[in-house]
């Protein structure tokens, strides 16, 4: 696998100085150079993640241009995908195509716990997957927030005792 900064540095995205000095930031700060050079205004995250996309070997999908199946998204899974940057994207066949901005152990793990060993990768950015939950299931957290903040409320409210004579 190609590294990322190789990758970038070929594409033209980032000079030899402006990679050097991430790495240096992520030295010291041991924050990941992807998120520094977001942080840094240095990329977008479609520059970022497209990068990430071919040094795994993975396509990259702009979840704007190409939205996924929305019937293979539950109301129920909302958490785990916010978690674990990642949602089912398409299904080809029996295949499950899953989205993510996060290819890491866990997260392969919960695509096979969730949808099986007949499954493919796609990359894609975390803005992608944060823009496409509050797409599809906005309302939904609208009123979920409202429900959460009318409970704290009620659980920090003085009880009142009412004494009869």
């Amino acid at each position: 696998m190609e590294q990322i900064g190789k990758i970038l540095r070929r594409r033209e995205l980032i000079s030899e100085d402006q990679l050097c000095h991430v790495i240096n930031l992520q030295k010291r700060s041991h924050i990941r150079l992807g998120d520094i050079l977001i942080a840094e205004g240095i990329l977008t995250y479609l520059e970022l993640y497209n990068a990430i996309a071919e040094h795994y070997g993975f396509e990259f999908v702009n979840l704007f241009e190409r939205p996924p199946t929305e019937k293979l998204l539950s109301i129920y899974d909302i958490e785990d995908y916010i978690y674990f940057r990642a949602i089912p994207w398409r299904k080809d066949g029996n295949k499950t195509i899953i989205a993510t901005a996060e290819y890491s152990e866990a997260t392969k793990q919960w695509i096979k716990d969730n949808f099986g060993d007949d499954t493919e990768i796609v990359i894609t950015s975390p803005l992608d997957i944060r823009k496409t939950i509050e797409r599809i299931f906005g309302s939904f957290l609208e009123e979920e927030s409202k429900l959460r903040l009318w409970k704290k409320t009620l659980k920090n409210q003085p009880v009142h005792q009412i004494i009869i004579f």
